[in-house]
């Protein structure tokens, strides 16, 4: 599951910073998106080895509802 290579660690620790944030904004703002990609960012890093991928997918999960925001999907 967690192969313990240093950046694998770092980045998912960041990330879970990221989804804990999301999670807090979620529930002041009642944001449904938000309240999505906060919990994939906390679960997301658990199940993804790779280094590449976690900062990819993850940064791709951190920027959703910042630009769909932006662009009036929700």
């Amino acid at each position: 599951m967690f192969s313990g290579s240093p950046a694998s660690l770092f980045i998912g620790v960041v990330l879970s910073a990221f989804g804990a944030g999301y999670l807090m904004y979620a529930k002041r703002a009642a944001s449904v998106p938000a309240l999505a990609c906060g919990l994939a960012l906390l679960l997301f890093p658990l199940f993804v080895d790779s280094p590449w991928t976690l900062a990819v997918a993850g940064g791709a999960l951190v920027a959703l509802p910042f630009v769909g925001g932006r662009l009036g999907w929700w």
